[in-house]
């Protein structure tokens, strides 16, 4: 059974020499087969293989079941003799194996301009031979000579001593023998043969006859051996070496066989470089230029050429070529050297999309099974929810035309994006990615910056290699960054997917996306790049079809015309227009004609579709060969002299002609010469959804808005060069438009804005919920409450209204246009809070903090509303929150108080025995330092306020929007880009994390959790800010409120100068502070908990929104409420606690009393500075930690009182405000008096 489980083990195999082929094979084996056992065991494993295409596809669940099978093999022949020369020797035929040498050169064989064949094991006992060859057809191969020699009953040792390409016309190239090692035969019989090697690698062959050794000798052409010697001579000692060689060799194979076939006869551009053909011009963002310019000056044939390195391409230009090569009966299979980047973005496994197969019965079962989904009945029902979204986008901006002053410039590629996205992600995932809401969105962010790389991936394969050779490079850390990010995603759109009720589906008639997914007979694994394409081609190249469409209607004023004309006669056009209807999408021609025009001088997909020849080709009367790429660029065709009169010319009209005779240019082109969604089988599957909704975004934007080109775009010539390609083409700092509203002035939007928010109101006193029936304070109807609450003293608003009206553990009031309901007892704070009833947070309140955190808006765990991102970002740092990291901050909280104590000491001593200090600023010192240098290994400031006023307040944000020219917003927009510059310096700094090292030192701190989150730059940004934020300046405020009370009450500091002195910490010859002191000081942590009852510096709370009905203390609230959970109102309540604005820490020696009873200790679950439930502060031990240490050392080296600036207690309340977190408006000023 050892076998057995060293198979298992074996699922994965690292790669190592190159060159070491199959070196047989494992270690046991059997006689000749011939019992039933046997022969069940050899069924079986040919049956586990049969799928796995010689290793290359296999799932984790297949390759288990084929070690199993093997390892079964391995029991029955233990002990047996296979050495023998009449079972040994033969020529194999490879069925199955694990080395991924050979695997890897199966599969990418077409990085070579070439295909792998059979691969052969030719064994000779009696005339000491094992010779591997892999080939290449129709002539090449690569052979591997060794020598062998038996060691023992099952082990065959072997030497390495020629490696040789075999060319076409009997041309050999050698290459430096190398490697040697030895093999245990498992199992052998008249069918079938086992192996495994040194290094554990398995391989399954099948008899293929007697030994037939292929001529190896090296006579014939050396093509090689400079390039060889020119290596780095460190390499040549490596397997990257012969990596190289492997590379040059086949390449060499190419260069040599080219004669064999037309590809020279073919015209095209000349080759910039003998070795890397037109590499660099095809290797570029701009590809699509290339292909276009080329097909103007070549493709008047219907074929032109170029090399692409080692990579032989044939052009195709005309519709009839295209036709031979992508029809149903010629579709050859794509060339997966150009997708493959493509499937590793789809897949973490690399499984292939149906996009990027070439299995054609894979494709066929995911076409087929997913076809229902783009019925025309499905189409049908996506189109109401087209129109919601777009019209939602249209108010927004038609909002922001009004504050621009009658109209707005929108960069409308991300407009598109914002309709595409949500339109896919509802009506075919059941998810909402909410883009319409205009909130930052993670792929927007993503998803561009990867396409980019990608185009670049698909026409240079050797990009890919290299950042898999050097992952430190910058690229290659961000790419592999952002394919995490997608692939969490797609893991997200798979739950969804998994959690299809089929039952209640096809109960349903429900045919939708989701469904047929969920329905296809596939694993996670094989399922996610299916989930994967469909949305990203779902959202991305429609959207940039809608834009460049959009662009064309502004740069064109006649189009314009005509277009609003049509509108206009259909009642479409204006702020009065009709609904548009599903009928209305054929019936505007004209308005499909601009569309269909955009998306032929624009196609999206303008690099097209790339096919690589499994078979010789006859195309024009040329003679192709196997391995030959046939490259379908839409933009060439589309855009070609060859094809089309005014070929690039904006001109609808044509549309209105018939398509032109074969092999002629026509206003309409010939026939198929349209094809932006392809052809022939593997066309696009969604062309007739995408096809909806571009008509349908078209017809509403164009009916809401005129549009012009912003300025910033420049003339057509520099729009053109800015164009890129990104997997879609698009414009590089993408598409800037000028919207002005048709006939609707600026104070008529305002109006609309008034008006609509009027009716919310309206609406909202006669819901059939039960918010009116809150107690609370009064408000007007114009007016609000937005004076008291969304000030600097909010937290005085709460407090003292919650002494009013919270008995009941609600009440309510009105924030301009939103229901707010507050909760004021622990039981109605659980309800929202809990892990069972968890809300999400209110974004409305949180935007301010959003611009702070990140220059793009991007939440951080803190406030985002997607489940699955807080967990990602909650879970990967809480680590760095351990009490064993907590232990190790100790000292160097302990080393930073002491110099903060002694540059007080000095202060005393020069003020003649006494000091006054702002202790705030002196507990910020301490907590920056700590949080900087522990948590980030970085030391520096940071500036923040004003934040609390935009939560509380959304028209502040507005106010400063429009107006940036005030005094208090220009400061604002300064010190949050300062901020924002400390951002980023810190995540260079944790991006230059070492994690090999960390991970071997166990190092689990905040610096290193961060550097391992799978998220992308922007993504982290905002996390990195709010530990920042959250890690200094609450826990400093609540150190200096404690500071100020400990000064303030007189008995209260006496009583704590006697259990500091009682430990020995008290005065200039105190005893070291030791951790476990923090636990022993009862009295210190009373004192500390009593402030932080008292002075809560997140006093205004939580704030949650009702994503649902909600039933709360018997109410029944609709969705859309607000539930704040003030926690200055609970914690200072008269209905929670007794003597509750009293400072009195010797409640803290009383149980927690009953539930809905004022108490010392107040009810259970009353207390909590740190929040409660799932997202409370992830930090709260570590900065108890901070503050228990930092009071210890400074009351024991200092007595403290008020500094008489302060006032007394009603003074100090009167000078209290919210600057995110409870402060005093001028500081919290004490004397400090060194103890003798």
């Amino acid at each position: 059974m050892q076998c057995r489980s060293q198979a298992r083990r074996r699922a994965v195999v690292q790669p190592r020499a190159l060159l070491s082929f199959f070196r047989g094979g494992s270690p046991k084996s059997q006689q000749d087969g011939s019992s039933k056992a046997q022969q069940a065991a050899v069924d079986r494993l040919l049956s586990s293989i049969e799928p796995c295409q010689r290793g290359l596809s296999a799932t984790q669940e297949q390759q288990a079941a084929v070690l199993d099978a093997v390892a079964a093999l391995g029991d029955l022949g233990s002990g047996s003799t296979t050495t023998d020369a009449d079972k040994l020797s033969a020529t194999w035929k490879l069925l199955w194996t694990t080395e991924k040498e050979t695997l890897w050169i199966l599969k990418n064989a077409g990085l070579f301009g070439t295909a792998a064949g059979d691969v052969f094991q030719v064994v000779d006992v009696e005339g000491g031979l094992l010779q591997n060859v892999i080939t290449f057809p129709p002539e090449g191969a690569f052979i591997v000579d060794s020598a062998i020699s038996t060691a023992g009953p099952q082990r065959t040792q072997f030497q390495f001593n020629a490696a040789t390409v075999k060319l076409p016309a009997g041309r050999k190239l050698p290459l430096p023998p190398f490697g040697k090692g030895w093999f245990d035969t498992i199992y052998v019989d008249d069918r079938i043969r086992v192996a495994q090697d040194s290094r554990g690698d398995m391989l399954v062959v099948a008899r293929d006859g007697p030994p037939r050794r292929m001529n190896s000798t090296a006579e014939g052409e050396w093509l090689a051996v400079e390039a060889l010697s020119a290596l780095p001579a460190q390499l040549t000692s490596l397997p990257a070496a012969l990596m190289a060689a492997i590379c040059l060799s086949i390449g060499c194979l190419w260069l040599l066989s080219s004669g064999a076939d037309d590809f020279a006869k073919l015209p095209g551009p000349p080759s910039e470089s003998w070795l890397l053909g037109c590499l660099k011009q095809v290797n570029q963002p701009t590809v699509h230029r290339f292909f276009q310019s080329n097909t103007q000056k070549y493709g008047a044939g219907g074929l032109w050429a170029f090399r692409l390195a080692h990579m032989r391409v044939v052009v195709l230009s005309s519709p009839e070529t295209v036709q031979a090569v992508v029809s149903r009966s010629s579709d050859l299979p794509k060339a997966t050297v150009v997708y493959d980047a493509v499937d590793e973005l789809f897949s973490p496994v690399g499984q292939r999309s149906f996009f990027t197969t070439h299995d054609p019965e894979a494709w066929r079962v995911v076409r087929k099974g997913t076809a229902p989904a783009f019925s025309l009945d499905n189409i049908r029902k996506a189109f109401p929810r087209l129109l919601e979204i777009t019209n939602t986008i249209c108010g927004v901006l038609a909002v922001r035309c009004a504050a621009g002053g009658g109209a707005c410039e929108v960069e409308v590629s991300e407009t598109a994006m914002r309709i595409t996205l949500d339109l896919i992600g509802t009506t075919g995932y059941g998810y909402d990615f909410k883009a319409r809401e205009y909130g930052p969105c993670e792929m927007f962010e993503i998803v561009p910056p990867l396409l980019a790389e990608f185009t670049l991936r698909g026409t240079n394969p050797m990009r890919g290699l290299t950042h898999r050779l050097l992952p430190f490079l910058p690229d290659a850390r961000t790419y592999t960054r952002s394919v995490k990010v997608c692939h969490r995603w797609w893991n997200v759109l798979l739950k969804n997917v998994r959690a299809t009720d089929l039952a209640a589906a096809e109960a349903a008639g429900d045919t939708s996306l989701r469904t047929c997914l969920a329905k296809l007979p596939l694993t996670d694994d094989q399922l996610v790049p299916q989930i994967a394409v469909y949305l990203i081609a779902g959202f991305e190249t429609t959207a940039h079809s809608i834009a460049w469409a959009l662009y064309e209607i502004a740069a064109n004023p006649a189009v314009q015309d005509k277009l609003e004309a049509e509108l206009a006669a259909a009642g479409l056009l204006g702020p009065e227009a009709r609904p548009l209807e599903f009928a209305d999408l054929n019936a505007l021609t004209y308005l499909n004609a601009v569309l269909k025009e955009a998306m032929r001088l624009h196609p999206v997909a303008s690099v097209g579709s790339v096919r690589r020849a499994d078979r010789w080709v006859e195309l024009n009367g040329h003679r192709l060969a196997p391995g030959t790429l046939f490259w379908v660029p839409f933009i060439g065709i589309l855009t070609s002299q060859h094809n089309w009169e005014r070929a690039e010319e904006f001109w609808p009209e044509r549309w209105e002609q018939a398509p032109g005779p074969a092999g002629q240019p026509s206003p309409a082109g010939p026939p198929k010469s349209y094809l932006p969604f392809s052809d022939g089988p593997r066309d696009c599957i969604g062309q007739n959804l995408a096809l909806m909704e571009a008509r349908g975004a078209l017809a509403l934007l164009a009916g809401r808005f005129r549009l012009s080109v912003a300025p910033r775009m420049g003339n057509r010539q520099a729009v053109r060069e800015a164009e890129v390609m990104k997997l879609t083409l698009q414009c590089k700092s993408g598409i800037w438009l000028r919207l002005e509203p048709r006939n609707q002035p600026a104070a008529v939007a305002a109006l609309i804005c008034v008006c609509l928010s009027c009716l919310w109101l309206a609406k909202s006193s006669l819901e059939a919920d039960d918010w009116h029936k809150l107690p609370g304070p009064p408000s007007t109807f114009s007016s609000v409450i937005v004076s008291s609450a969304g000030e600097a003293r909010a937290h005085i608003f709460f407090q003292d209204n919650t002494q009013l009206y919270g008995a009941g553990g609600l009440w309510g009031f009105r924030l301009a246009h939103l229901r707010v309901v507050v909760l004021s007892s622990p039981e109605a704070v659980q309800a929202v809070v809990s892990r069972g009833n968890d809300l999400p947070k209110a974004a409305v309140l949180y935007d301010g903090i959003d611009t702070l955190f990140s220059p793009k808006g991007i939440r951080s765990f803190f406030n985002t509303h997607n489940y699955d991102e807080w967990k990602l970002m909650r879970k990967g740092t809480a680590p760095a929150f351990s009490l064993d990291n907590i232990r190790k901050a100790f000292p160097r909280l302990l080393e930073i108080t002491d110099t903060v104590c002694d540059v007080l000491a000095a202060r005393c001593t020069a003020g003649g025995g006494a000091c006054e200090a702002e202790v705030s600023e002196t507990a910020m010192r301490i907590t920056l330092d700590l949080i900087g240098m522990t948590g980030y290994g970085y030391d520096f400031k940071a500036l923040l306020a004003e934040f609390t006023l935009r939560g509380v307040n959304p028209k502040r944000r507005l106010l400063h929007a429009l107006l940036p020219f005030l005094p208090e917003a220009r400061t604002y927009a300064r010190s949050v880009k300062a901020c924002h510059r400390w951002w980023e310096e810190l995540l260079r700094h944790i991006r230059a994390t070492n994690l090999e090292a960390a991970e071997a030192a166990g190092d689990t701190s905040l610096r290193t959790c961060l550097a391992k989150l799978p998220v992308a730059d922007d993504l982290l940004l905002p996390q990195i800010a709010l530990y920042v934020i959250a890690g200094f300046e609450t826990t400093a405020h609540s150190i200096a409120w404690a500071l100020y009370e400990i000064a303030a009450n007189p008995a209260v500091q006496d009583k704590l100068e006697a259990e500091l002195a009682a430990a020995g910490l008290l005065g200039p010859e105190a005893r070291p502070l030791e951790f476990a002191d923090l636990n022993a000081l009862s009295y210190l942590n009373a004192v500390l908990k009593e402030a932080m009852r008292l002075h809560p510096v997140a006093s205004t709370g939580t704030v949650r929104r009702a994503d649902r009905w909600v039933e709360l203390n018997g109410h029944r609230l609709a969705p859309g409420t607000l539930f704040w959970a003030p926690f200055i109102g609970m914690l200072t309540s008269r209905h929670n606690f007794t003597r509750p604005e009293e400072f009195w820490p010797e409640r803290w020696e009383h149980a927690p009393g009953p539930a809905g009873q004022p108490s010392p200790a107040g009810p259970p679950k009353s207390y909590l500075p740190f929040s409660d439930g799932p997202r409370d502060c992830i930090g709260q031990n570590l900065a108890l930690m901070e503050a228990r240490g930092a009071l210890a050392l400074l009351a024991g080296r200092f007595r403290l009182s008020v500094a008489p600036r302060m006032g007394d207690r009603q003074a100090v309340r009167e000078a209290e405000v919210m600057k995110l977190t409870l402060q005093v408006k001028s500081g919290i000023w004490l004397r400090l008096e060194p103890r003798a």
